[in-house]
């Protein structure tokens, strides 16, 4: 059986100048799009921009000639969109996908902002090559972000659950020093949950800052999170109460076939350490050659074999 919305009203978009999507005076209706409505902006007079200022939009669809951007916000839509104008997402702004396809075709960039796709749904954004900056990616079962490939994940997280696959990462480097420190870098949870992030080959992690607080990459029950072209690791971790840890569990993997150096960027006695809590992986560093500058702690239940 097929689900339609009985109440869903197409309001579009009247002003011929830029403004704000919460000032009803721009639409036809009177107020702004509300849950089950179709926005509609199209303004073929002019060249203009949407804002969506610390306000959270829930709609239907969306469908946008113009440009569109976010702010401290978020905007969510559950049918087949389109904004084919620019899109920027500002300081923590969300874009959310719960059903159908968006298409962004003229995306490029994103810093600071954050894209989750819920399972069924696809974001279609061939040309977005840079998800930078304090941005985060969050994936649910067959959900789809469909980028170009990505050359810079600098300080990008990730969140795969339900089944969900990334593979769109061409980045040679992954440098996580500028998040906060005791934060949850990458989850991948549950079989069939992948992060491929083979194409990179120096991880730079960590933070300088001191109070007992870790940085997080964790496969759990079944996910795996590729970093077999790693040959570098690096730690930027300051303090000795501080770590990066590396954590799976419950048939969870973390791939490191390729690594060859753990190395601290700080002098041995102000560092702080990386721990490896591998739940049954047998030999998870195979041609680790060089481990200096910090300190290595191994969870029981996991082997590392060192040559």
């Amino acid at each position: 059986m097929t689900s339609c919305n009985l109440f869903a009203a197409d309001v579009s978009w009247i002003s011929n100048a830029s403004g704000n999507w919460s000032d009803g005076s721009n639409w036809d209706r009177g107020v702004p799009p509300e849950i089950g409505d179709r926005a509609i902006i199209d303004v073929p007079s002019a060249d203009i921009t949407v804002s969506i200022n610390n306000q959270n939009i829930e709609i239907l669809s969306i469908s946008s000639e113009e440009s569109l951007s976010i702010t401290s916000g978020s905007l969510t839509v559950s049918e087949t969109s389109n904004i084919d104008g620019s899109l920027s997402l500002n300081n923590k702004a969300l874009l959310k996908v719960n059903g159908g396809v968006t298409s962004i075709p003229f995306l490029t960039s994103l810093s600071n902002a954050e894209l989750t796709v819920e399972d069924g749904a696809e974001i279609s954004a061939p040309n977005l090559t840079v998800f930078n900056g304090l941005s985060t990616l969050k994936i649910n079962g067959t959900g789809k972000l469909s980028s170009g490939m990505l050359i810079d994940i600098k300080n990008l997280k990730f969140f795969l659950t339900g089944g969900a696959v990334f593979d769109r990462v061409a980045a040679t480097s992954y440098n996580t020093t500028g998040l906060s420190p005791d934060v949850t870098v990458i989850s991948v949870k549950d079989a069939g949950s992948r992060l491929d992030l083979s194409s990179v080959t120096n991880l730079d992690f960590g933070w300088y800052a001191s109070g007992q607080r870790r940085q997080l990459y964790e496969a759990l029950d079944g996910g795996v999170i590729d970093f077999s072209g790693a040959t570098n690791l690096k730690s930027y971790v300051g303090e000795q109460d501080d770590w990066i840890e590396f954590k799976s569990t419950n048939s969870g993997q973390i791939l490191f076939s390729s690594l060859k150096n753990i190395t601290s960027n700080f002098a041995p006695a102000a560092r702080g350490s990386v721990r490896f809590n591998l739940e049954g992986n047998t030999n998870p560093l195979p041609l680790v050659e060089d481990i200096h500058g910090l300190g290595l702690t191994v969870s029981a239940g996991t082997t590392i074999n060192l040559p």
